[in-house]
């Protein structure tokens, strides 16, 4: 372990469940575009400390939030690869998992 700070210890940072997992694919996804934590809030019109949460894996992000997300990732980050929410998560693994329904159409 390496000693930052005060000394204290601190631990690989290790996936430990499907939140933390979502979390940690939208932190790579987002620092490889050049995005930062608050401009990826604004544009998902969330408080930074909300992005944070879901970025730590301390918050469950819903299945509309996710799709802002990854529409977020595909819009500023236009020269590069597509990304779809089903890629970073099942919908079944997001707050109310299962189907949604969006303006008429199952997502």
């Amino acid at each position: 372990m390496n000693k930052v700070g005060r000394g204290k210890p601190v631990k690989p940072r290790v996936v430990e469940n499907s939140d933390q997992r979502i979390g940690l694919t939208l932190r790579t996804l987002r620092l490889d575009r050049g995005i930062t934590g608050t401009e990826m809030a604004d544009g998902m019109r969330i408080s930074p400390s909300m992005y944070d949460h879901y970025e730590a894996g301390r918050r469950r992000i819903t299945w509309e939030r996710l799709q802002q997300a990854t529409w977020f990732l595909n819009y500023r980050g236009s020269n590069s690869v597509s990304v779809q929410p089903e890629a970073i998560a099942l919908p079944s693994e997001c707050a109310g998992g299962g189907l949604t329904v969006i303006e008429g159409e199952a997502a």
